[in-house]
């Protein structure tokens, strides 16, 4: 019980929890860059495409 109410305890598990999120945003980030392109590069090349075919 005293273990788990000692501030260092808290300290670590916060320290932790927080590495863990950063780490955890900057996966998400780059996935959701990553899928972004994707979808801007098909998007544009089908856009080129439909243009093609008009003209």
């Amino acid at each position: 019980i005293f273990i788990f109410n000692s501030p260092m305890y808290l300290g670590l598990i916060k320290s932790i929890t927080e590495n863990v999120l950063s780490n955890f945003t900057l996966m998400l980030e780059i996935y959701y860059r990553q899928i972004l392109e994707l979808l801007f590069y098909s998007n544009i090349s089908g856009f080129t495409t439909t243009l093609t075919v008009i003209l």
